[in-house]
C-alpha cells in the first residue's frame, strides 16, 4: 500500500488509509481520521485491510463497495466492534462516528 498521488497533484496519502472523499479530492474533516481509525481497526480485528488490489482498485472499491465485515474473515469478532468499524467505514463521511457522546 504505497503512497497515492492523483495525476493533479491536489490527493496525495497512503490509500489503504485514505477515505473514500480525500481520493476524490473533496473538502476533508475530521471524519476522513475516523475513516482512517476504522481501517487500522479493521486490520487489528481481521488481520488484513478491508481493501486489497491496486491503488486504483482500492480507490474505486470503497467509493462504490462497503467492506464485508471483519467478522467475515473472523468469526469471533464481537458484533459490537464489528458494527463500530464497519460504522467508520462508512463511504459517507456525515455518517461516521465521531467520537463525540
Amino acid at each position: 500500500a504505497g503512497v497515492y498521488q492523483s495525476t493533479f497533484g491536489r490527493v496525495s496519502g497512503t490509500v489503504a488509509y485514505m477515505a473514500p472523499e480525500q481520493a476524490a479530492g473533496e473538502h476533508l474533516t475530521p471524519a476522513a481520521d475516523w475513516y482512517a481509525v476504522g481501517t487500522v481497526l479493521y486490520e487489528l480485528l481481521a488481520g488484513c485491510l478491508p481493501f486489497t488490489g491496486s491503488a486504483d482498485e482500492v480507490i474505486r472499491a470503497k467509493q462504490t463497495t462497503d467492506p464485508p465485515p471483519p467478522s467475515a474473515v473472523r468469526p469471533e469478532i464481537p458484533a459490537d466492534l464489528d458494527r463500530l468499524c464497519l460504522e467508520l467505514l462508512d463511504r459517507d463521511p456525515a455518517r461516521r462516528p465521531t467520537g463525540v457522546h
